[in-house]
């Protein structure tokens, strides 16, 4: 047997052989053996409590009482009796300028009053001699009022004399510099031996202190952030800073928490003009004397009332271009994404304004993993929020306040800030019905017909394509259902009562039939008459029409029904809802018929009349 005749006998053999082992091996391994299983995710439910929103602003520390120390005195500088940086107390002695030059003058000031007091002692005797001589007529009345006169300049001497001894005695005080404030001390700007001013606002500076405690915040709020504060203080969601002592927080540029607790202290009366924000001031006790001023920092203010939110971590939220996506597990373990608006963080976790509800099951672990519309495997997880000791201490702290101003005074604006106020949701009075339109009788005479606009004044009206050859504007009337027929609806405030009068027939229009041939006139250029308009009957005294339907406040009717064809409603009728009132039925104007392919007349414009 040739080689190559033996190998296709050993193939044709083999083949059959391997492909029954193969099915075996299948049986044996089962039908699912070789698809994967679903991708394992942890899922859990959105933790859902009562929390406080807080708004972070930058700011600086400021001391309650800073002093720039200056002398009330000139002269030498003499000595320093402080150590720079130190913390001094009010009254240390701190700088010591050259008191001769006010020694000297406090010893002349003490010898001024001396002498004037002598001089008044004198004066005062000879007054009461001037007197006893007086009585005894051996003086003449002006040597007695001489000497008065003398005693009295005596006595006005000695009183500024005193006045100069106290000044030299303040003089000679000042030279000693007291510290006026307690606080931390800075260098000394003035070494000792330099001649400096004094008593006056450019007098030379020495050093300055600052108060450590308590010590202030000073920051600036945007516009946006004033005017929510305001408006929930309106509606009484959050207490307004201005009027209450509102806790607060800050951090330091090196801390990650916000662990220094104040309150609100100040907040402006006026928007800066030039950096359009509103200043507020916080107090901090800062008895340790940590905090300094000039010192960096962020300040955190209640920016919401306490209301129940939806928490949920960063980690769970993926992002879709511009969107926020959360991976929620639903039926038979399959994913959907749940678009959301997150919030700013609370205890760690981020709120969740809008898309969940806090009873989903959601994908906090292994995003990567779970697909929209795939099946995964849930493995239970829990979400806990980071430790923090201030929020349940301020959530029973924090409480709603009455609204400044009346539910009935709110603005829109005010009511969409409210987060649990449940009673300024509802309106303060509830809607009135729509009243019944009030008939006015109008008397119309009977051969007075109203004038159509014209076509270029209506809404969405074309242009007349030949301007020479007027046409009749085609108003879409405001239809009503009667019990006969389609008449046009009279507006709600405009329905007026008529005198009876007769009815006017309406005669349906009646299109040629292909096998007979339309009727011609010659009277239009031996056109067929279905291409001349009708002439519009002579208005005749209206019969009035009862409506069984009331009319629409704003009926809406579509271009094409500007022509009545019969009993029946055009397309885009609407049902009125007005009372049944008594109308006037007017003429009706026949819909011509549409005109054949070798027509050249338009059938929306009447037919030229014959010359």
């Amino acid at each position: 047997m040739p080689k190559f005749y033996r190998w296709v006998l050993i193939a044709t053999i083999a083949l059959p052989l391997l492909a029954a082992c193969g099915k075996q091996q299948d049986q044996a391994q089962g039908p699912g053996a070789g698809q994967m299983p679903p991708p394992p995710v942890t899922v859990a439910t959105p933790l859902v409590k009562d929390i406080i929103e807080w708004d972070d602003f930058s700011g600086r520390f400021e001391a309650v009482d800073k002093v720039d120390v200056r002398a009330r005195v000139g002269g030498y500088l003499k000595s320093t009796h402080f150590k720079e940086g130190d913390f001094v107390k009010k009254g240390d002695l701190l700088f010591t300028i050259d008191q001769r030059p006010y020694q000297a003058a406090l010893r002349q000031a003490e010898a001024a009053v001396a002498n004037t007091q002598a001089r008044l002692e004198f004066t005062t005797s000879e007054v009461g001699r001037a007197k006893n001589l007086r009585e005894r007529g051996n003086v003449p009345e002006r040597i007695l009022e001489q000497r008065i006169q003398e005693q009295r300049q005596a006595a006005a001497d000695l009183s500024s004399a005193k006045g100069a001894l106290d000044q030299a005695k303040l003089n000679m005080e000042f030279s000693e510099v007291r510290a006026p404030i307690g606080g931390r001390i800075s260098s000394n700007f003035v070494t000792e031996g330099n001649l400096i001013t004094g008593g006056t606002a450019d007098s030379t500076l020495l050093t300055t202190i600052v108060s450590l405690s308590p010590i202030h915040f000073v920051f600036d709020i945007d516009e946006q952030a004033y005017i929510k504060y305001s408006r929930l203080a309106r509606i009484g969601d959050r207490p307004s800073g201005r009027d209450n002592a509102n806790p607060v927080f800050v951090s330091l540029a090196d801390e990650a928490n916000f662990r220094h607790r104040g309150r609100m202290d100040f907040v402006d009366n006026r928007i800066d003009n030039n950096t359009g924000t509103m200043r507020g001031r916080a107090i901090f006790d800062n008895e340790d004397k940590f905090l300094t001023p000039g010192q960096f920092g962020r300040i955190r203010v209640l920016g919401s009332g306490k209301y129940q939110a939806v928490l949920i971590p960063d980690s769970a939220i993926a992002t879709d271009q511009s969107r926020k996506l959360v991976l929620t597990v639903g039926e038979n373990n399959i994913v959907k994404s749940v678009p959301v608006t997150p919030g700013p963080l609370v205890d760690g976790l981020r709120i969740i304004r809008q898309g969940l509800t806090g009873s989903e099951k959601i994908v906090i672990n292994g995003l990567q993993r779970a697909q929209d519309g795939a099946p995964v495997t849930p493995e239970p997880g829990e979400i806990k929020a980071t430790a923090n000791d201030i929020q349940p201490e301020l959530l029973e702290m924090i409480q709603t306040t009455e609204p400044t101003v009346t539910p009935d005074k709110l603005s829109p604006e005010d009511v969409s800030y409210a987060t649990h106020n449940e009673d300024l949701m509802k309106p303060s009075a509830p809607p009135r019905d729509n009243a019944a339109p009030t008939v006015k009788p109008t008397p119309i005479a009977g051969d007075e017909q109203v004038k159509s606009p014209a076509p270029e004044a209506l809404p969405g009206a074309k242009p007349n394509p030949n301007p020479k050859m007027p046409r009749e504007a085609k108003v879409p009337p405001k239809l009503s259902k009667t019990t006969e027929t389609w008449t046009p609806a009279v507006p709600a405030d405009e329905v007026v009562a008529t005198p009876p009068a007769a009815e006017v027939p309406i005669t349906p229009p009646v299109a040629p039939s292909p096998e007979t041939p339309a009727p011609v006139d010659s009277s239009h250029g031996n056109k067929p008459m279905s291409a001349v308009a009708p002439e519009t009957p002579a208005a005749a005294p209206v019969a009035p029409v009862t409506v069984t339907e009331p009319a629409p406040a704003a009926p809406v009717a579509t271009p094409d029904a500007g022509y009545i064809t019969g009993g029946e409603a055009p397309s885009g009728a609407l049902p009125s809802t007005a009372e049944p009132n008594v109308i006037p039925a007017e003429p009706r104007v026949e819909r011509p018929p549409t005109l054949a392919p070798d027509q050249d007349q338009p059938a929306d414009i009447p037919a030229r009349p014959a010359r």
